[in-house]
């Protein structure tokens, strides 16, 4: 994919949420770790984000369910 193409970027942590992203013709991109200190030191959080792009024309769709960050360019 030519990311030149990529009109909007969802950053998603449910993987059920990012599934419909792909059934509505998102494309996955990437995943990462976001790790956040806990209450109880040493221990941490982790959350993994799953990077979503659209390139197709017109408005992106999103799940109803969707509480994602959004990133428009």
């Amino acid at each position: 994919m030519d990311v030149n193409n990529v009109k909007e970027i969802a950053d998603v942590t449910d993987y059920q949420i990012a599934n419909q992203y792909i059934s509505l013709g998102w494309v996955y991109a990437d995943k990462y770790v976001n790790l956040t200190d806990s209450a109880y030191p040493p221990f941490y959080q982790q959350q993994i984000h799953y990077v979503l792009l659209w390139s197709k024309d017109g408005v992106p769709i999103h799940p109803p369910s969707d509480q994602s960050t959004r990133n428009s360019e």
